[in-house]
């Protein structure tokens, strides 16, 4: 019987506690580069503040935030939103691109890839 009881005063307090983490790190998020074509972000999408660092989107906090996470993109941060002017969002201009595709692993270099402009001429 103890354990029931220390069950029905712990449980609501560890999910408000769970929810209330959601809402505080919610609250100082903005809209983050989450896909991207290949002189453009294609998507913004809603990165509460701690879930993406340097570009980079981390797991841990998508993992252990699933449910909640969810219900925030589909219902409050949705994608429309990112050009509404209503919360803040982190743009890429066309020529930073490479900071993106450097981030997620698709080049090892500090300095932008060639372009026409940039490209030795022969």
């Amino acid at each position: 019987m103890r354990i029931v009881r220390m069950i029905k005063i712990v449980l609501p307090i560890l999910l408000l506690l769970y929810c209330g983490s959601y809402v505080v790190f919610s609250a100082g998020g903005c809209y983050e580069p989450a896909t991207v074509g290949l002189d453009h972000v294609n998507a913004y999408g809603w990165a509460p503040r701690g879930f993406v660092a340097g570009y980079r989107w981390k797991r841990w906090p998508l993992i252990v935030f699933a449910p909640l996470y969810v219900l925030d993109i589909n219902y409050w941060h949705t994608f429309p939103k990112v050009n509404s002017g209503e919360y803040p969002v982190d743009w890429v201009k066309p020529e930073d691109v490479w900071k993106l595709y450097r981030a997620w692993g698709f080049l090892d270099k500090e300095e932008p890839p060639a372009t026409e402009k940039t490209r030795p001429q022969r």
